[in-house]
Order: C-alpha cells, then sequence, then structure tokens
C-alpha cells in the first residue's frame, strides 16, 4: 500500500472543508460501507449549491481532494492558495476561536450534570 505522507493530511483537509460546508460527510445518505467504496473509487461527490461557493474555495477543495496524491499541492503550496491568502487577520480570528472553546467547555460541563 501507500505510505502515509503529509499528500494525505491535504487530502483530509479537502474532504473536511468539504464536509464543514455541506454539513455532512460525503455521501452521508449511502451506507457506510458503500460511501467508502464511492470516496476511494470515485473521489467526492460535487458540491451542492456550488454556485454559492467562491471559485477559489471550490478550487482549494478540488486540487486538495485529487485522487492522485501526485497531482495534489504540497502543504507549502496549499498555504499560498489564494482562498487561504484572503483569510481573516488572526486577530480577528482569535477571539471567535475562544469564544467556541468557552461553548465547547459549557457543552462538556453539561454532559457531567
Amino acid at each position: 500500500g501507500e505510505e502515509y505522507g503529509p499528500k494525505v493530511d491535504v487530502w483530509s483537509l479537502g474532504i473536511m472543508a468539504h464536509e464543514m460546508y455541506e454539513g455532512e460527510p460525503p455521501y452521508m445518505e449511502k451506507d457506510p460501507i458503500k460511501a467508502l467504496f464511492l470516496i476511494v473509487s470515485k473521489g467526492r461527490p460535487p458540491f451542492k449549491n456550488a454556485n454559492k461557493l467562491s471559485s477559489d474555495f471550490k478550487n482549494f477543495v478540488e486540487i486538495a481532494t485529487r485522487m492522485d496524491p501526485d497531482e495534489r499541492p504540497s502543504t507549502t503550496e496549499l498555504l499560498q492558495h489564494p482562498f487561504l491568502e484572503k483569510r481573516c487577520d488572526m486577530s480577528v480570528m482569535l477571539p471567535l476561536i475562544e469564544k467556541a472553546k468557552e461553548y465547547k467547555e459549557e457543552d462538556v460541563d453539561w454532559l457531567d450534570d
């Protein structure tokens, strides 16, 4: 089999981005074994409502999830992708990340009751 490496992480990031937009994993409507087979044999499904997505985001996910690892960008190349270059400044993101952590901690505390 193939050796695990950074190109697998690139693919995983692309699939996670796809899943975050769709709100569910690829082929969620299928039996789990069938879904795995489809992902491995056909790749990720097309986006629903793709016309609502920026071309940068669509391209980011498309190149990150290419079936052939040799055709995927390296992690360094991916960091230079226009989709990531247009990201929010970290000074905007950090308070949001902290707030998300607070909500997560509140949810965990709720489970202890």
